[in-house]
């Protein structure tokens, strides 16, 4: 019957992927252990052929070195090893960042994806944040976030924190007390809210751009 040769191509295309990806693992010297997990001791470059349905298609455990997955239709990081130096992971088309490892003691970027939250996202980041080019609207996925700096530009987020997103020392409260006032509700910008927490946290509200947050939300006085 056809669909039983289709759902065979599909199968042997998968089998031929990761046959292909775990030569080319072995023949940089990298290992699996008895798990079915690859290590990796240095930087590595993965290809599309790693890449099956918009994921991986063999597992890593650690990649001691920076881990490039850019630009590969990635629309999940099931795989994903669970520490790595740096993560490169932009221009992929995911919306949200569930299976990240749980450390990268660099830096993670995930710019120009389809992410409007950042559920998921990797415990200890000991380098930046890289956000820019996604769709985040709203922090209420960002609460107890741990990195060093985080770089939201091109989200409609983007004019309304950023004058202090990168306020470390204070980072976690102002967060917190941001999601607390529930100064954006979907598409609202909810102004009297917006200006109580510029006052209480003794910020200024004079660098947002207005002009700027009005593309992206409506303004409620």
């Amino acid at each position: 019957m056809k669909w039983i040769k289709t759902f065979e191509n599909h199968d042997s295309e998968l089998l031929e992927k990761i046959e292909a990806s775990e030569r080319l693992l072995n023949s940089l010297g990298h290992y699996k252990d008895d798990l079915g997990y690859w290590h990796v001791g240095e930087d590595i470059n993965i290809y599309l052929y790693f890449i099956h349905n918009g994921e991986l298609v063999v597992k890593f455990w650690e990649v001691r070195g920076r881990l490039n997955l850019t630009g590969l239709g990635l629309t999940s990081l099931e795989g994903c090893p669970k520490s790595v130096n740096n993560l490169l992971l932009s221009n992929n088309n995911l919306i949200n960042l569930i299976g990240s490892p749980d450390i990268v003691s660099g830096n993670f970027s995930c710019r120009n994806n389809n992410l409007d939250n950042i559920e998921g996202v990797s415990k200890e980041i000991s380098g930046y944040l890289d956000l820019s080019g996604n769709n985040i609207r709203d922090l209420k996925s960002f609460n107890w976030i741990n990195c060093d700096l985080i770089y939201t530009y091109n989200n409609p987020v983007h004019e309304i924190i950023e004058s202090w997103i990168n306020i470390k020392s204070e980072r976690h409260e102002l967060i917190e007390y941001f999601n607390d006032l529930n100064c954006i509700q979907g598409e609202k910008l909810i102004m009297e809210r917006l200006v109580d927490f510029y006052e209480d946290t003794k910020l200024d509200i004079k660098y947002i751009n207005f002009n700027e947050v009005k593309k992206h939300y409506k303004i409620i006085e």
